[in-house]
């Protein structure tokens, strides 16, 4: 059971579009805005090649830049001057922000996305822009592998932060921004090039301060015991694989479980058949367990690559060999992005 909330029918919508090398300057100016902005205003920018809409001159159609769309639930009149700091900053190549019939401003952008296109995309939940995220979305929009393609912010917060994180089936209640990389296109050949340009953007900022453990000269077992301290060190471990562990961190994970860890996993069948292999009867002693829970899931994602685990504090990818399955790095992180 949702509740609307009534709008009129006339709302003040529209883009303000700015040329993209002023991107960085414009994103940190929005941030500030957004952080005092009223309920009634809700403001989403986008990094993309600009459409062929009739407000830009011909010559910017098809070049990167970002648009500032702008939305005012309230009067109109009053919108203009809550809106004004926005409509007013930098040297916008247009200003189309203006009273919409409001189901108008729910279509206006329909036309960036096309019928029939390919589309792949990852979104992850920012409680603040920090100046590292903005130059991240700057850099990654510039090597977009299709005009189509976009890196979107889309603001929240307001009466979605009202209610407890536990009150409702969606916890991520202090989210604040919502970033999307999503790639758009239309010849199935570029379906491997957009589809990792998206994986790449989604995580290169998740593991700016992480920890990255892989074997050094003379000494491979970096991240076997990486794995173990963090599986030893939690009262928690959530996550999938799609690769056996070594004995090591078996021994380790069985140990935790039998002592109360909370264990919350997915694996491939094959993976669980080749626990069952390692030592039957522990096996069987773990899965067991009340705080243990093993799905089995036929198609993992990243299936001949890694896993991810989430334990109390930090959240960490295994990294493996296609061809040997062995654990070749492990990188943690304790950022709240990485783990929502």
């Amino acid at each position: 059971m949702f509740d609307l909330h009534e709008v009129g029918s006339e709302v003040l919508f529209g883009p303000a579009v700015y040329p993209y090398e002023d991107a960085p300057d414009v994103l940190m100016h929005y941030r500030e805005f957004a952080h005092d902005a009223p309920r009634e205003c809700c403001v989403w920018v986008d990094s993309v090649a600009a459409p062929p809409l009739p407000f830009l001159p011909e010559d910017v159609h098809g070049t990167l830049v970002l648009l500032v769309v702008q939305f005012y639930a309230g009067d109109p009149e009053e919108g203009e001057n809550v809106l004004e700091p926005l409509c007013e900053y930098g040297d916008p190549i247009a200003d189309a922000v203006a009273p919409t019939n409001y189901t108008e401003a729910q279509s206006r952008l329909d036309d960036l996305y096309g019928e029939g296109e390919r589309n792949y995309w990852k979104a992850h939940n920012f409680t603040e822009l920090t100046d590292e995220a903005i130059d991240t979305i700057v850099e990654y929009s510039e090597q977009a592998p299709t005009p189509q393609s976009e890196v979107l912010i889309r603001q929240v917060g307001g009466a979605v932060n009202d209610v407890p994180s536990d009150a409702t089936a969606y916890p991520h209640r202090e989210t604040e921004f919502i970033v999307t990389v999503g790639a758009h296109w239309e010849a199935p050949s570029k379906d491997d090039e957009c589809i990792e340009w998206v994986r790449e953007g989604f995580s290169v900022d998740l593991f700016a301060d992480a920890v990255v453990s892989y074997p050094g000269p003379g000494y491979p077992y970096e991240p076997v015991e990486r794995l173990s301290q963090l599986i030893a060190s939690t009262s928690s471990l959530r996550g999938f694989d799609n690769i056996v562990y070594k004995s090591s961190n078996l021994e380790t994970t069985c140990g935790a479980v039998l002592e109360g860890m909370t264990f919350e996993y997915v694996f491939t069948p094959e993976v669980l058949e080749g626990m069952f292999v390692w030592n039957p009867d522990r096996t069987m002693e773990v899965t067991s367990c009340e705080n243990a829970t093993v799905l089995v899931h036929n198609h993992l994602p990243d299936g001949d690559r890694c896993g991810l685990g989430i334990v109390d504090e930090r959240a960490g990818i295994c990294c493996h060999d296609v061809g040997t399955g062995t654990l070749v790095a492990v990188i943690d992180t304790d950022a709240p992005e990485a783990r929502d």
